[in-house]
């Protein structure tokens, strides 16, 4: 309240917002505590049971001058013996009442810490909820104007300067001489993988020589490909990470190396995911070969990736580059620009690879026009498109590290998009390798069933084949609930995924929990008090019903890919078990929307009641066939 909202006052909130106790560091600290009151409660425990057996100092002097000292000895020394011991006893004695108050003390110390860090933790807890709220819309350097071109003259002066890129090769060569052990064991593994890679490029076309082929075709071909295409992938990326930890794990170094090593390692990162999908949606590769993707849609991806690679990967170095550097001009200059030039690629990238007459979507739009995917296409195409351009007006506001941070999460949710993707048509192909075997075990027993009634001539035919046809399994209609069933965890793991990506970022916009729909009454301590139903709640309602009917519909399909084909069970039992798990899920998910929209336990008993009720006439029928 009292510096406002500036540059400055926003640097030093983010610093405080990093340097915040983290879950490891809370459970830490947690099982020291534990572990340390364990100790000194067992060491409190011995000295007590040692007091115990002092309480009588004769009785205890008499049993050890008895078992322990030897009764041949002269009286004036077994007194003297037992004087000495006496005095040592004496002496233990206080010694364990002090240590006995000591623990008792330290116990409370720990006690008092323990509250005084459950205290801190909610704290900061707190604190960092009011954080997550405010950071976003705190400016953390000056908007771009006419004085920004002068700070980035200087800036890109110290990022070119010799004298810095001397340095840094005086460096590189001192920790090669200093440190040989690491150098050659990073040597060694890149040379490993650069000799590996034509072995790899031959296995992977004697892969596909064998895929597609009825009897040769295997789903562990698909994940061999997919390894042998990490190793051909693996080299540069690894010499960037390699190179960039090397200069940032030690201390002897000039600063502008330090910072160039951050560059390097984290540009690696992006480099291996953009070579990696460069080589996988290659003309003869696994996108092609594997996944059996359309040629115009896996060429389109490739194209895009091309090009994107030069911008993505020398931006993200720039960025953590200048970030790293202890002058925040080079970072509020070179990195803010280097944020835009990569977000505006972005969203080209988006605009040409989500376009609905000619990109990836063009074949499910052209297939189902009516579609929710064509109808909504003015909604979904421009908000993707304008999130890019909306971390660009932070950056160019002043808000550059609210736009770094946007940009970060950005770009991780579009690494989870083309893993889930990856991980769909991965199940996908393992899915159409067993719907191919459920159809040989359907003609196999078609076979069997046509070879029994061959054997009875004189029968009617319906008592041979109509036991044989309930055991035949419907496998169009298996594989398409199967693949409606991928569809919806796919999306539910990406909607999770985002969540957990996006959560810092949420905060920021938690108005839409201060929007209330309606208020309900709820008994808390036998009072009174109402709760109000927020849009937020709204929506987690949509969700849960979203969820139930997509596993109510597909629920046998998935039993029969999993279960069901793996053992002998009977149509009536098949069917009655996909029934009770039916109702099952009926119910769960009643009582999640009820729950989020408001609906106590007092409020739906009834209902749930008249369920039970119908259930239970429903279940005479189901186990009477069963």
């Amino acid at each position: 309240s009292l510096a406002g909202l500036s540059p400055a006052l926003g640097k030093i909130l983010r610093e405080q917002r990093r340097n915040l106790l983290i879950d490891t560091q809370i459970n830490e600290q947690l099982e020291i505590v534990q572990s340390e009151t364990a100790m000194t409660s067992l060491e409190l425990f011995k000295f007590e049971d040692k007091l115990k057996k002092l309480a009588d100092v004769d009785h205890e002097l008499e049993q050890v001058m008895s078992m322990q000292v030897s009764k041949q000895l002269p009286d004036a020394e077994r007194m003297m013996i037992q004087a000495e011991l006496r005095v040592l006893m004496n002496s233990q004695k206080e010694l364990l009442n002090k240590l006995s108050v000591a623990d008792n003390a330290y116990l409370r110390t720990l006690g008092d810490y323990d509250f005084a860090r459950q205290q801190l933790m909610t704290q900061a807890e707190k604190f960092a909820h009011y954080l997550d709220e405010r950071l976003l819309w705190v400016p953390s350097s000056e908007p771009i104007d006419a004085d920004y071109l002068l700070g980035l003259f200087h800036s890109v002066r110290w990022l070119l300067s010799p004298s810095n890129w001397l340095e840094f090769g005086k460096d590189t060569l001192k920790l090669i001489v200093k440190n040989p052990f690491r150098g050659f064991f990073a040597l060694l593994s890149l040379v490993v993988l650069v000799l590996g890679r034509g072995w790899c490029k031959r296995q992977l076309l004697e892969i596909d020589r064998q895929v597609g082929r009825f009897y040769s075709d295997h789903f562990l071909h698909t994940l061999k490909a997919l390894g042998y295409l990490l190793v051909l992938v693996l080299p540069l990326p690894l010499l960037f990470f390699y190179w960039g930890w090397f200069l940032t794990n030690t201390y002897h170094v000039s600063e502008f190396a330090k910072a160039v090593g951050v560059g390097l390692q984290t540009a690696a990162v992006p480099l291996f995911f953009l070579q990696f999908f460069y080589r996988l949606f290659a003309p003869q590769g696994i996108a092609r070969k594997h996944f059996q993707w359309q040629e115009d849609t896996a060429n389109l991806l490739r194209r895009q990736i091309a090009w994107l690679r030069f911008i993505a990967v020398p931006s993200v170095f720039l960025i953590n580059m200048t970030g790293a550097s202890s002058v925040p001009l080079y970072s509020d200059n070179i990195g803010r620009l280097a944020l835009i030039i990569s977000m505006t690629a972005t969203a080209l990238f988006l605009r040409v690879i989500l376009h609905p007459t000619s990109g990836l979507l063009q074949h499910n739009i052209s297939a189902n026009p009516q579609g929710w995917l064509n109808q909504s296409r003015y909604l979904w195409y421009p908000g993707i498109i304008l999130l890019p351009l909306i971390i660009i007006g932070f950056a160019v506001a002043g808000y550059y590290l609210s736009a770094l941070e946007l940009q970060q999460q950005l770009i991780i949710t579009l690494r989870l998009v083309f893993l889930l993707v990856v991980v769909h048509e991965i199940v996908y192909r393992w899915l159409t390798l067993v719907n191919r075997q459920l159809a040989i075990e359907n003609a196999r027993q078609a076979r069997n069933t046509t070879g029994q009634t061959e054997a009875h001539p004189h029968s009617t035919g319906e008592d041979v084949l109509l036991p044989a046809e309930e055991q035949l399994l419907d496998i169009p209609k298996i594989n398409a609930q199967t693949i409606k069933l991928l569809n919806v965890f796919v999306t539910l793991t990406l909607i999770v995924g985002i969540w957990l990506i996006w959560k810092n970022i949420f905060p920021a916009f938690s108005f839409l929990d201060h929007i209330k729909l309606w208020e309900y009454k709820l008994v808390v301590d036998k009072q009174e008090t109402m709760q109000p139903v927020t849009l937020t709640d709204l929506l987690l309602a949509g969700m849960y019903v979203f969820i139930t009917v997509v596993a109510v519909l597909n629920f046998s399909g998935l039993m029969e890919i999993l279960l069901f084909r793996r053992i002998a069970i009977e149509a009536g039992s098949r069917y009655a078990i996909n029934k009770l798990a039916k109702y099952l899920l009926i119910t769960i998910g009643f009582l999640c929307v009820a729950n989020e929209l408001g609906g106590s336990w007092e409020q739906v008993q009834w209902l749930v009641a008249a369920l039970t009720v119908g259930l239970g006439f429903g279940l005479q029928e189901i186990f009477a066939n069963l």
